[in-house]
């Protein structure tokens, strides 16, 4: 038996549907936060839900070897702020 399908991510799909400006709002600041140790996950979740809680779109993600080109190509594909969460927990805003 053969199978054929494809696979679109969630937070892709609200993305390119905010946008499109379907809902004839503003378009909502796109935050990306970034964490860099698995002690330190909760501490950007809880960053994301108080963007979030602030109208704007959140993701987290962990962050890369070359942090700083990461921070590049976040910003080219539309995310408008950047926050970092320190090895203490606590979270800063890339300039």
């Amino acid at each position: 038996m053969r199978a054929c399908g494809f696979s679109v991510g969630f937070e892709r799909l609200m993305l390119a549907l905010t946008d499109a400006d379907i809902y004839g709002g503003a378009a909502a600041e796109r935050v990306a936060v970034l964490y860099d140790r698995p002690e330190t996950a909760s501490a950007a979740y809880r960053a994301a839900e108080a963007a979030r809680g602030e109208g704007a779109i959140a993701t987290v993600l962990p962050s890369e070897k070359k942090l700083g080109r990461q921070i590049e190509r976040l910003r080219e594909v539309g995310w408008q702020r950047v926050q970092i969460v320190g090895e203490d927990g606590s979270v800063r805003t890339a300039a």
